[in-house]
């Protein structure tokens, strides 16, 4: 939830407190459940610096675990709406979800593709493809275009999504 007061802006994002394995006994754990990205106003999002049109409110660490009884193919999906072809809505802002780590069965391994960033509609799918555990880190950074976050009243950003081995 963020929320926007002429010149306020509270941040919180709801994330992912449950996951799907599709029919096999797998447990998704998303740890922190929730994040807030606290409250702000435009003049401290101006004072961090704009990229490319963009104010960032600053960026917040998940990590998701996913645990099952039996060797599986992973591949972790992230479903929430799109607001383009690399980023989640959130409210009139936006969410990117940049790669930090992948481990299957404790190992270290790499994302096949060649993009660090879990795009709308796109699998996490890790070179080490099979396994009964996948440790997957990411950065969520939060983002609002300069002109949306010109407000005239509280304001709140927030969104929902759910991570489920595909």
């Amino acid at each position: 939830m963020t929320f926007f007061k002429a010149p306020f802006v509270a941040m919180m994002w709801l994330c992912c407190a449950t996951a799907f394995a599709q029919g096999e006994d797998c447990e998704v754990r998303v740890s922190p459940p929730a994040f807030d990205f606290g409250v702000t106003d435009r003049g401290v999002l101006l004072q961090q610096g704009m990229t490319a049109g963009e104010l960032s409110f600053g960026s917040r660490r998940v990590q998701v675990q996913v645990v099952c009884d039996q060797t599986l193919p992973l591949a972790l999906r992230f479903a929430a709406p799109g607001a383009d072809a690399e980023r989640y809505r959130f409210g009139i802002g936006t969410l990117r979800l940049k790669v930090m780590s992948v481990r299957v069965d404790g190992a270290v391994t790499q994302r096949a593709g060649e993009h660090d960033v879990l795009r709308p509609g796109e699998r996490l799918l890790p070179l080490l493809a099979s396994g009964r555990r996948l440790d997957v880190e990411f950065e969520v950074e939060g983002q609002i275009s300069n002109a949306a976050s010109r407000v005239a009243d509280l304001t709140r950003l927030d969104g929902e999504g759910v991570f489920r081995l595909d």
